[in-house]
């Protein structure tokens, strides 16, 4: 469950202080934390020309790039109205260096909930962190010390005579790894406390999987859980009793599976719905794909009831994404705004035709996200047309 004064704190801290005037609005990159590490990275990517917008809550460093010209936005950087501000929903990519776990923790969760396809690295302030960072959907996740020691390593081997191609592949194969090689082995029971201890800092919950789940026997690869439904599963406790911490895509769902689960209460419900079998899930006869309506867009300001889409097209709008809330199966009266993202399920040309409807091929809105291909639960079959049905 969420904590209360954490509540409080970030319900104080959710509007952004002060903008400057001169943001950039698509193909940026979002810098959180104007340290040592933030700064570096700004300075970087100025040198190669990228847009770039700096998120600080600290009076000191913003008044530092408000000298140095840098677009920036002064706030909480785990705010989902500074994220919003900050433009996420368009940015390349985004860097996370801020100084304390649960910021961001907080920071990644959010910026994901806006577009679950954002490339996030995160730098992680404790080894511990790793993990956690890479299961809430972190692209990559970079540890200060683990990093030097590769940086000396590195080139103390092509000193004494190790081939540059050999070196190169070492180093990566231990960042792929996340750095196992590197860490000290921690008992199992510390790891699960400490997953235990961040998943309550959040939202969080144990779920029982039914046994009649359409997720029974698929990897979380195949269930595509945090783009269907934005939730992170952190952890599986198996009927046998044994947990599972920090599963990765190979691993595969089981009858008597109790998941912790981390997201937002709209998520919680949206999982539940999949898991339930109440929406469309991951196989090889369907498929679900985000599109982002654009200002122009012919379904702006209609309802759902108006557009017909299913009607017309043969997809269902299983959710909508709008400033951070996640709608599951929205009514007729729902009304689509710029900037919402729909989740639309069904046939793959019928996907094609309704995208190319609602962002036409010219508009820069129109979202290259990989497909989730998707099976169709008894309940849901009666709105879906014959060519998945």
């Amino acid at each position: 469950d969420s904590i209360p004064w954490l509540k409080q704190f970030l319900e104080r801290t959710d509007v952004p202080l002060e903008i400057a005037e001169d943001l950039p609005h698509q193909n940026h990159v979002v810098v959180c934390g104007y340290g040592q590490v933030g700064r570096n990275i700004v300075q970087l990517l100025r040198e190669h020309n990228y847009p770039v917008i700096v998120i600080d809550q600290s009076e000191q460093r913003i008044q530092e790039v408000r000298e140095a010209g840098i677009p920036y936005i002064y706030g909480n950087a785990a705010s989902l109205h500074v994220l919003e501000k900050a433009g996420v929903e368009t940015a390349q990519g985004m860097a996370i260096a801020l100084p304390d776990p649960m910021s961001t923790r907080l920071c990644l969760k959010r910026s994901l909930e806006l577009t679950p396809d954002l490339d996030v690295v995160v730098r992680a302030n404790q080894d511990k962190d790793i993990e956690l960072l890479y299961q809430l959907g972190a692209r990559e996740v970079v540890q200060s010390e683990f990093e030097a020691s590769l940086e000396l390593s590195a080139h103390l081997l092509t000193g004494i005579g190790l081939p540059l191609p050999v070196i190169q592949r070492e180093v990566q194969r231990i960042r792929n790894s996340h750095y196992l090689d590197l860490r000290s082995e921690r008992p199992s029971y510390q790891v699960a406390r400490e997953l235990k201890e961040a998943a309550q800092e959040m939202n969080s919950r144990w779920y029982p999987l039914p046994s009649n789940s359409p997720l029974l026997g698929m990897t979380l690869e195949e269930t595509n859980l945090r783009r269907l439904t934005g939730v992170s599963l952190m952890a599986i406790r198996r009927d046998s009793g044994e947990e599972v911490d920090y599963p990765d895509s190979r691993t595969v769902l089981q009858t008597g599976d109790r998941l912790l689960v981390v997201g937002e209460p709209d998520e919680l419900a949206a999982f539940d719905g999949l898991a339930q079998g109440e929406a469309a899930v991951p196989t090889e006869n369907a498929s679900c794909q985000w599109i982002l309506v654009p200002d122009h867009s012919p379904v702006v300001g209609k309802t759902l009831a108006e557009l017909h889409i299913r009607r017309q097209f043969g997809v269902l709008v299983q959710a909508i994404r709008r400033e951070g809330k996640f709608i599951s199966f929205p009514n007729g009266a729902s009304d689509l705004q710029t900037g919402d993202r729909l989740l639309l399920c069904g046939g793959f040309y019928s996907l094609s035709q309704a995208s190319r409807w609602i962002a036409p091929p010219n508009s820069a809105s129109l979202i290259q996200i990989p497909i989730a291909k998707v099976s169709v639960s008894e309940p849901m079959r009666e709105y879906l047309p014959p060519d998945i049905a």
